[in-house]
């Protein structure tokens, strides 16, 4: 009777149906546990990348401190800085492997080098540089003071990317903060300059840090 062929019409079409369903669901779960071993792989390869960037950064850490002990101290305290400050750990590293033995041939210790590179990076963080910029301002005045005085490119880019460092650099010299490129233009911003100015500035950076989010 027609209503028995419509009824296995409809069954042909339901058989049909489901079977398409069921390859496509085979097909979107093959799709998914690709994406998913892809992402896996990804995640695997990132990590080896981080932990090769490590220990780099770590044996850079390390000639610039001296030794092993040395360095492994200074990594340590690093972490824990960037930590405090919400900074990149990169950036504190190249900042203190920059900046540590400049300071050892004026008279200064580790120690030191590690309190500028923490001051550094409160003052940075405050300056409400994003995570990128604060990471290229830490980059730039390792890069200045490693070399002997801020001046340049890298005083300029500073002066833009990092005001609130470069304000209180201007208050430890006793100068308005306009006057610093002209310094840096003379050739006056050297590093021991530099460094008295902004351990005179310490305090205030500290204060100000500690009422940022």
């Amino acid at each position: 009777s027609k209503l028995l062929r419509d009824q296995r019409d409809v069954d042909r079409v339901v058989k049909q149906t489901s079977g398409s369903l069921d390859k496509l669901g085979t097909a979107l779960n093959a799709v998914t546990r690709a994406v998913q071993l892809y992402a896996a792989a990804l995640a695997v390869v990132k990590a080896a990348t981080m932990a090769d960037d490590m220990r780099l950064l770590g044996a850079r850490v390390q000639v610039a401190a001296g030794s092993i002990q040395a360095g492994a101290e200074a990594m340590l305290a690093l972490q824990r800085i960037s930590v405090a400050t919400q900074t990149s750990v990169a950036a504190n590293a190249s900042t203190f492997a920059r900046l540590n033995q400049s300071l050892i041939q004026m008279g200064g210790t580790q120690a030191d080098t590690l309190r500028l590179t923490e001051l550094l990076a409160k003052a940075i963080k405050v300056s409400g540089a994003s995570g990128a910029e604060a990471s290229s301002a830490m980059l730039q005045f390792g890069q200045a003071l490693g070399s002997g005085k801020l001046a340049g490119d890298e005083l300029r880019s500073l002066l833009e990317t990092a005001p609130y460092l470069m304000r209180q650099l201007a208050d430890g010299l006793g100068v308005p903060i306009g006057a610093l490129k002209s310094m840096g233009e003379q050739g006056k911003l050297t590093a021991d300059v530099v460094m008295s100015a902004l351990s005179k500035a310490s305090d205030q950076i500290t204060a100000d840090f500690a009422t940022f989010p």
